[in-house]
């Protein structure tokens, strides 16, 4: 347990000192006023690093709500892939179809990692589990059809269709899941005392509305 919220914070530094670093190239290269090849490179080396490690940030937070930890990890390392893939070809100019293919999946994966795991860790009733079976289902969906347009190629008007529509419907479940997560608070604020609440994670675990962990199993009905 040490050795993971040690490496959870870690992450979380490492996040916040790479974002600084992004910002303050960004703020010299704007001022600098001016903006040839290199300040370009050093732009997009900072929208990369951002971007990463906003997928690390959601992704470590999911580690931090659910104590589970392989997804968040695996999140983690597709982001810091793509990030490395993406900076290399920046720099080196690199011009390989292939190459560019595999930043292309790598980024795909590390956000849908990155905005499942960010909807998985909100809290919601058990009545509401569907939607977040429903949403991570989607997003998966449409990383699958944008891996399949990349390797492939294939780049026909239906395959644009069908991205779009998944992508209005992971749009639309995300706005849900906090919607939903605000009525499940309100409900469990409004019990009464000894009323016990619980919800149900992703991990089949239950807890309370203050984050207390349960062990919940049936009781012998000849008790």
């Amino acid at each position: 347990m040490m050795h993971h919220d040690r490496l959870r914070r870690l992450s979380l530094y490492s996040v916040g000192l790479f974002l600084a670093i992004s910002a303050l190239c960004a703020i010299v290269t704007v001022i600098s006023g001016s903006f040839g090849a290199f300040e370009v490179r050093v732009m997009v080396t900072t929208s990369v690093i951002a971007g990463a490690s906003i997928c690390s940030l959601c992704c470590s937070a999911h580690m931090a709500a659910t104590k589970i930890h392989w997804p968040a990890v695996s999140g983690m390392t597709l982001a810091m892939i793509a990030a490395v893939l993406a900076i290399c070809g920046v720099w080196f100019d690199a011009d390989g179809e292939t190459f560019w293919r595999s930043v292309a999946f790598f980024t795909v994966w590390a956000i849908a990692f990155a905005h499942a795991l960010a909807l998985l860790m909100v809290r919601l009733e058990l009545r509401f589990h569907w939607l977040r079976v429903a949403t991570t289902a989607t997003i998966v969906a449409n990383a699958v059809v944008f891996t399949i347009m990349i390797v492939t190629g294939y780049d026909d008007d239906a395959v644009f269709k069908l991205i779009a529509v998944l992508s209005v419907l992971a749009a639309l479940e995300t706005l849900l899941v906090p919607i939903m997560a605000k009525l499940s608070s309100r409900r469990a604020h409004k019990s009464s005392a000894a009323d016990l609440v619980l919800f149900c994670d992703a991990a089949g675990k239950y807890h309370d509305r203050h984050g207390q962990r349960y062990d919940v199993r049936p009781l012998d009905r000849d008790v």
